[in-house]
């Protein structure tokens, strides 16, 4: 045995007793002698790809591959470099010019899985298991195809049933995330703890500070992710999930910190980004967000929270134009986000009122809005409210659309927009004892948290279960009912001390028919107090913000047509509005 062939074999014993500084020293000392030493270039590529180099692990397995073309573990082992690169289609080439090695082809199984190729993915697996039976990636990347389809329970059973067989730690993992995923809390746990008692490794601890957050308890958390870090700093996931928690801690500095880290790592990294961009948001340190909002987008178009985000802020900058094309861009690939109607709405309002040209502009948008998505009632209500022509879409429908996914951000929007159409309403009431309320539209229950009081029973009436469920947690009401209004109030046979409707009437295109219906469900003496947006027309018209306006006077005709006098009223800012301020009424109306 020659000297060189001697310094390699002990680089590559040094290398599998995990002594890696030296095993470099001695694959260099080869390389000194012998530049174009194919077996040396290939352990350096090794140690480089533990390290989370892989930029120089790349290189070096190109040039190993390049001077041994036929040696597969030069050309498999490039490909997993290039795979956790992000390179797929290039690392999956060379996986193809082994299309009898079993490990090869669970490999390109699992980048077909990235790439949402379920049934290639499968058959690769397939193939693998048919080249070696007892393969358990072939058998965990089946469970994952498994996963993807929403195969749950065919999934834990396959994983279950590999990992009593064998302790394969990366199955391991994927039951514990599968028994998270499903809220089998206790399980996932024990998931990870069996792995943990194999092998230090982070992918377990950080599957454990997932768990540890979803339970509810980011400290705990944080422990297992800076036990990951120990565990392989080189993981920009890792780090991203730390800056997570640090970012719900509030410790803004270690959590921008954090997705630094991460991005020093992998500069593609999509959510390091993301999440880096909304901290320096909340800042309002807004260059710096765009920037990595853009750095996003420019590696990954697709990425759906950034694009949405990206939007928001270009609507907030008097961007409308910009904004929506980003809002539509997103509605194309399909991403669904709790406001994105309302959103799109609001910035079509703002653009139609800034003049000429940009009337138009918002009518083009409008329109294609429809023709894109016809079944799309918030579309259809918008674009009648902007066109000034005929509504082809119920109000009901509207509304039930544009409110159905608002409800955790509708209290916070409310603050944005300077709402006081509730508390004016409640200071307008006269003192009562109002023993029986009736809440129509209570939506998330801010009328309930501020005017509950013992002795009175409280009811809430919404069509939105998600609004409910936020109403319910606040412990005001006695009662709550999903239904539409006006059906409530023809069905119901209760009456009330006080019936109030606030930010209501906006969506009813007929008051004249809802005011009898609550007179019919009032007391004697009982208060109706409500808002109102108004106009100066003498006649109820649709607004470019897709709300109804109705002129006082009309307001006053209608009530005194279903028995009810109107005994107070103040004029109000109801919202903020564009530039300025939806004008309304506060009405205290009695029946007699």
């Amino acid at each position: 045995m020659s000297s060189l062939e001697t310094l390699l074999d002990a680089a590559f014993d040094a290398y599998n007793q995990g002594e890696f500084e030296h095993a470099e020293t001695l694959a260099r000392d080869v390389l000194n002698a012998e530049p174009a030493h194919g077996d040396a270039l290939y352990l350096l590529g090794l140690i480089a790809y533990r390290a989370g180099a892989l930029d120089p692990a790349a290189d070096l397995l190109y040039q190993a591959v390049k001077l041994y073309p036929d040696t597969p573990s030069y050309q498999l082992t490039l490909a997993s470099v290039l795979q956790k690169q992000g390179r797929l289609d290039e690392a999956l080439s060379y996986y193809d010019r082994f299309p009898d090695h079993p490990m090869g082809r669970a490999q390109a199984g699992f980048i077909y899985l990235l790439k949402n190729q379920i049934s290639f993915a499968e058959s690769a697996f397939q193939k693998a298991l048919s080249l070696q039976p007892d393969l358990p990636e072939a058998e965990l990347g089946l469970a994952q195809c498994d996963i993807q389809v929403g195969g749950f329970s065919d999934a834990v059973a396959r994983l279950e049933k590999l990992t009593d067989e064998t302790p394969l730690p990366d199955a391991l993992v994927c039951l514990a995330s599968l028994y998270r995923r499903l809220n089998r809390t206790e399980e996932a746990l024990s998931a990870v703890n069996r792995g943990l008692a194999i092998t230090d490794n982070a992918s377990f601890e950080v599957e454990k500070g997932l768990i540890l957050e979803q339970s509810g308890q980011p400290e705990e958390a944080l422990k297992a992710y800076r036990r990951a870090v120990d565990l392989d700093p080189y993981r920009s996931d890792v780090w991203a999930n730390l800056g997570n928690v640090y970012h719900k801690l509030n410790d803004v500095a270690k959590a921008e910190d954090a997705y630094k880290r991460a991005l020093q790592q992998d500069l593609n990294y999509p959510e390091a980004h993301h999440n880096l961009a909304v901290l320096l948001y909340e800042q309002s340190r807004m260059t710096e967000a765009l920037e990595h909002y853009r750095a996003v987008l420019s590696r990954h178009p697709d990425y759906l929270p950034s694009l949405y985000n990206l939007a928001v802020i270009q609507e907030e900058n008097g961007d409308e134009v910009e904004a929506l094309g980003l809002y539509f861009n997103v509605l194309s690939r399909k991403g669904m986000f709790p406001d994105l109607d309302w959103r799109i709405a609001n910035t079509l309002t703002t653009l139609f009122r800034k003049g000429r040209k940009e009337k138009k502009q918002a009518l083009d948008f409008a329109k294609g809005w429809v023709k894109n998505f016809p079944d799309n009632p918030v579309a259809v209500h918008t674009y009648a409210a902007l066109s000034g022509k005929k509504e082809k879409a119920s109000p009901l429908a509207y509304t039930r659309r544009l409110y159905e996914n608002f409800a955790p951000t509708y209290d916070n929007l409310m603050k944005q927009l300077d709402a006081k159409a509730l508390s004016g309403l409640i200071d307008l009431m006269p003192d009562g004892t109002y023993r029986s309320v009736l809440d129509l539209g209570c939506g998330t229950g801010a009328f309930g948290r501020a005017f509950q009081a013992a002795g009175r029973h409280i009811k809430g009436v919404d069509f939105s279960p998600e609004m409910l469920a936020f109403a319910d947690k606040t412990g005001a009401y006695d009662a709550l009912v999903e239904g539409e209004i006006s059906a409530f109030l023809q069905s119901d046979t209760n009456t009330y001390d006080l019936i109030v409707a606030v930010e209501l009437l906006g969506y009813l295109p007929d008051i004249q028919s809802f005011f009898s219906l609550v007179s019919n469900r009032l007391n004697k003496g009982g208060v109706f107090a409500f808002s109102v947006e108004t106009t100066d027309k003498q006649h109820a018209v649709l607004s470019e913000s897709g709300r109804y306006l109705y002129p006082l006077s009309l307001v006053e005709n209608c009530l005194a047509e279903a028995g009810l006098s109107m005994s107070d009223n103040r004029s109000v800012d109801l919202r903020r509005e564009g530039q300025g301020f939806a004008k309304g009424q506060l009405i205290v109306a009695r029946w007699q």
